[in-house]
């Protein structure tokens, strides 16, 4: 995680290229999306990017990522994790890796869209306590990198992603 961000920082993850522009963003606004969404940027703490950029994402964009509260590790290899946001509310996520005889490995990596579920399904746990809220954009993106940075894997070419964590997915369309 980056430094604090300032009092007007937006999150990162929910930026795309035009927002970036309109932030005041002075080069390739694509390019700094871009980079914003590469895992490599963070691991070496955005060494990576320029100086303008790290002045820019530094005096603008929140880089915090919500916080892995458990993980809860199964014999089958997949791992459970739940997962505060910004607000102490919290969602869970699911890392599924799986070896393929004939293929490079691959993870499923199971995302919430809400904060509860309103749908009520007696048999689910996340219907009991009720719909909350849905997710912003940018917190599903940052769920996603903060399960990504902890477990793994680094390359998006052996990563799926499905919507079965808490929430109806198409409740949250927007």
């Amino acid at each position: 995680n980056a430094p604090g961000p300032s009092k007007t920082a937006c999150p990162a993850w929910g930026e795309t290229p035009p927002l970036l522009a309109a932030r005041g963003y002075p080069k390739d606004a694509a390019h700094l999306f871009g980079r914003l969404h590469r895992l490599a940027t963070w691991e070496d703490d955005a060494a990576s990017l320029s100086r303008g950029a790290r002045a820019f994402v530094d005096a603008h964009l929140d880089l915090t990522l919500p916080t892995i509260v458990s993980r809860e590790p199964s014999a089958a290899g997949s791992t459970r994790l739940a997962i505060a946001l910004a607000d102490g509310a919290r969602v869970e996520a699911v890392h599924m890796p799986r070896a393929l005889a004939s293929k490079a490995p691959r993870t499923t990596v199971c995302l919430s869209s809400q904060v509860g579920c309103a749908m009520g399904c007696t048999f689910c746990r996340t219907a009991q306590m009720g719909l909350v809220r849905n997710l912003a954009a940018h917190e599903i993106v940052a769920q996603l990198y903060a399960v990504l940075l902890a477990l793994g894997p680094r390359s998006a070419e052996r990563l799926n992603l499905v919507f079965m964590g808490m929430g109806e997915p198409l409740h949250n369309v927007e």
